[in-house]
């Protein structure tokens, strides 16, 4: 056979072509094989380094009682340490340098947690720290930062920008108070006195506070308008409904001839029982539950509820969304109210000092619109 004869035997044989055909595929296939799993790699390290940037928040929450909470500080501060040493990442490392912010400046925990979540609520009960959403449809304070100021005399004051608001002083006292000489406390400033009427007792019955009388008629005559306050103490709804009858009862005998005012809301106290209490282990149903029962049983009575407490009392005891009716008197220690929702009235400090009362006072503040 001629050379040339082999050449075409060569071109025509289709196994070489085929051959051909499947090394350029197994090459292509092999490409592409790797380059999916470079890309598989970087998408791993990508999710990699974002889990590390969250893992501060995912290592120490833990869903308990309707909100998240932390671990007791002792451990908390272990677990900060911890993260420290992992902290990679421009986030993580920001959110370090805000806790050894804190911590140098010898700022509590529970304002550095709050700093470090603008979004929640964040509450402190005994050595825990727990987190809560702003609860739906409830209406909020419209107050900023700034809005309010002490004068001279340690009264706070409102200075912000809504002309329609003005403010009043006052200050909460009971019989613990002692004796209080009230032409010297109407001097010093205060325009109300709100005064304990009473609570029901560990045998859980009702005990009204010995002061309660002869406050109200010092008051009334040196021009400081008063109103009266209960601490609720109940265990069940019956008791709540009797506390309310038994203050509407005070109010329709005595009130008028005491000098109590008609127009100030009756306040009842609700706080965070101590272990020994016998209100506590209650849930947050039945608490709510109880409120809600004192406030419908007064309001049916012809007098206006309002609903003291402090941010333990609206986030873990009472469900708030259901005490929208009724006006909230907070009690917050500060210049700036951290509680977003919205109030009348305010306690804002426990350790003053007014002349004409022996030791320390709770000073409050009457929030006024102007119509």
């Amino acid at each position: 056979m001629t050379d040339t004869g082999k050449e075409q035997k060569k071109s025509r044989n289709p196994n070489r072509r085929h051959t051909f055909y499947l090394i350029n595929i197994n090459l292509m296939a092999a490409v592409t094989i790797a380059v999916c799993a470079a890309a598989g790699y970087l998408v791993y390290r990508l999710q990699k380094a974002n889990a590390r940037i969250e893992s501060f928040k995912a290592e120490v929450t833990d869903p308990e009682n309707g909100g998240k909470v932390y671990w007791t500080e002792s451990e908390l501060n272990d677990k900060i340490a911890e993260a420290e040493k992992r902290a990679t990442g421009r986030e993580h490392s920001t959110i370090l340098q805000q806790i050894q912010s804190s911590l140098e400046s010898g700022e509590s925990t529970l304002d550095m947690l709050r700093k470090l979540f603008p979004d929640d609520l964040v509450v402190r009960n005994g050595d825990r720290y727990y987190f809560y959403t702003v609860a739906d449809g409830v209406a909020l304070n419209d107050f900023a930062e700034g809005d309010f100021r002490r004068d001279d005399n340690g009264w706070l004051t409102y200075v912000g920008k809504n002309s329609s608001i003005h403010t009043e002083n006052g200050i909460d006292v009971s019989a613990s108070e002692g004796t209080v000489e009230w032409d010297k406390v109407r001097e010093d400033g205060t325009d109300f006195a709100y005064l304990c009427l009473g609570s029901r007792g560990s045998n859980g019955k009702i005990a009204e506070d010995s002061a309660v009388e002869d406050n109200a008629l010092g008051a009334s005559k040196n021009g400081i308008r008063t109103g009266i306050y209960y601490k609720l103490n109940a265990v069940s709804d019956k008791e709540a409904a009797a506390d309310a009858n038994y203050v509407a009862d005070f109010l329709d005998s005595k009130g008028k001839t005491l000098g109590i005012s008609a127009d100030l809301p009756v306040g009842l106290t609700v706080t965070v029982p101590s272990d020994e209490s016998r209100a506590a282990g209650q849930s947050q149903e039945d608490w709510t539950s109880h409120v809600l029962k004192f406030c419908s049983t007064l309001s049916d009575r012809g007098y206006k509820p309002m609903i003291y407490g402090n941010i333990n009392s609206f986030t873990m005891m009472l469900d708030i969304r259901r005490l929208e009716d009724y006006d909230k008197w907070l009690s917050e220690t500060s210049v700036d109210p951290y509680d977003p929702y919205a109030f009348t009235y305010w306690q804002y400090t426990q350790e003053s000092t007014l002349d004409g009362i022996e030791g320390k006072v709770h000073r409050d503040l009457a929030i006024v619109t102007k119509k």
